[in-house]
């Protein structure tokens, strides 16, 4: 992964959603999925990133880090340009 790149992400991100990101404000854009069955998937630790809670109890919001959320980016696009370069035979 390009790590300039990552930084970039991060930044925009964290521009965008602020540091610690509710998964109620993400799940459906970048999962496909309510921020019922999200939590469902936290709580059976099968979601995309870890999550966490703020408070020390076991209600409240989740949250994720933006740079998780970046670097799942990230991730995502640079599998997806190479996979496109290699259909399309660009070196």
């Amino acid at each position: 992964m390009n790590e300039q790149a990552l930084k970039k992400r991060i930044v925009l991100v964290t521009q965008q959603y602020g540091a610690e990101i509710p998964v109620k404000n993400i799940c459906q854009r970048y999962f496909n999925c309510s921020v019922k069955t999200a939590n469902e998937r936290i709580k059976a630790r099968t979601f995309a990133l870890p999550a966490f809670r703020t408070t020390g109890t076991n209600s409240g919001d989740f949250f994720v880090a933006a740079e998780d959320l970046a670097e799942l980016i990230e991730t995502q696009r640079a599998n997806a340009k190479a996979e496109w370069e290699a259909a399309n035979s660009i070196h």
